[in-house]
């Protein structure tokens, strides 16, 4: 199973980083996992994933998302971490349901 995974990692400071950091290992086990990152590059170079790839400074990675078995997106309640995430979760799915609700949450904290 080939998995595109959107999601904060280390350096950028929320737990949602630090939980990850822990799960990809146990989610390598059973899938190929590659990166889909918000304009940073991860701190810890040993993390069990494919290719990393930075959406924000090349947004045509996107287009990828169409070769994977399922896109996960893991979003928090901090903005400043998951705005991108959510805005990505939204557009790839025609801003439907779920991530339009978390997009409009993330849009409403980012303009206050």
């Amino acid at each position: 199973m080939r998995l595109a995974y959107f999601t904060p990692l280390n350096p950028q400071a929320c737990g949602i980083s630090d939980y990850n950091e822990e799960l990809l290992p146990y989610l390598a086990a059973h899938a190929d996992i590659d990166l889909f990152l918000d304009g940073f590059q991860p701190s810890n170079e040993d993390l069990p994933v494919g290719r990393v790839f930075d959406y924000q400074k090349n947004p045509h990675v996107l287009g990828l998302l169409r070769n994977y078995d399922a896109a996960i997106y893991h979003i928090g309640n901090d903005y400043r971490f998951h705005f991108g995430t959510c805005t990505s979760a939204a557009a790839a799915s025609g801003n439907r349901g779920l991530p339009r609700l978390c997009a409009r949450r993330h849009f409403s904290r980012a303009r206050a």
